[in-house]
């Protein structure tokens, strides 16, 4: 079973990050598989993301030419996408090697539409003990009361959620119009499309986010 997986970046702040984000896709578990990387209207970052990888036939890179934003930015990457599962991924992630595999399983053994799964935080700074855990979805990261076994769930963070891509064709992608979109209602607004998506199998992965608290914050001692 092909995944392809879709990171979106636009800033040359998160060079190394999603260099290091592309890597973890390659060092997967699970060898099927297609980077798409598409650059939102920067062409030195797509230059130099291009120059590290050109000789990958697995990672496609793709440049806008104009600044379109995230949801259309993945939108073209899921055109561009030819595998059997689309798996969505932020630039500042790093996936653990068994983070596709989990997802594929999820697919094969519960025939699931979608899966995902939690986003663990890699606190740059230490981690913000003024930020309850229930809160952590504020910082992009999976909070406190989110079921921590497999299992059905209404949806999951956009970083870390995947389609079979003919549900996706069928929806014609993600929605962008300018309602307010997070991680967590992303894949709530596309099960509003069609209710045969109303929940997913989340296959619970390792999967860490940076969250940079910067040092001038109340942060634990490192």
């Amino acid at each position: 079973m092909k995944v392809s997986v879709i990171i979106c970046t636009y800033s040359l702040n998160r060079y190394q990050a999603v260099v290091e984000a592309i890597e973890s896709v390659q060092q997967q578990t699970h060898k099927e598989i297609e980077i798409v990387v598409v650059v939102d209207g920067n062409r030195e970052l797509y230059e130099a993301i291009e120059a590290d990888f050109i000789d990958f036939d697995e990672v496609t890179i793709y440049l806008n030419e104009e600044n379109f934003g995230n949801l259309q930015s993945v939108n073209v990457g899921i055109e561009l996408a030819t595998g059997e599962i689309i798996a969505n991924m932020d630039d500042d992630a790093t996936a653990a090697p068994d983070w596709i595999e989990q997802l594929v399983a999820a697919y094969r053994e519960h025939d699931a539409f979608a899966a995902g799964g939690p986003i663990e935080p890699d606190w740059v700074d230490g981690m913000a003990r003024f930020i309850p855990e229930e809160f952590f979805w504020l910082v992009g990261v999976t909070h406190k009361g989110v079921p921590d076994e497999p299992g059905e769930v209404r949806n999951t963070f956009g970083s870390n959620l995947s389609f079979r891509s003919d549900i996706l064709e069928e929806l014609g992608g993600y929605p962008t119009d300018d309602t307010v979109e997070t991680p967590v209602s992303r894949p709530a607004r596309l099960n509003c499309a069609l209710d045969y998506i109303e929940s997913m199998v989340a296959a619970y992965t390792t999967y860490q986010r940076r969250s940079c608290i910067t040092k001038s914050s109340p942060t634990a001692p490192t």
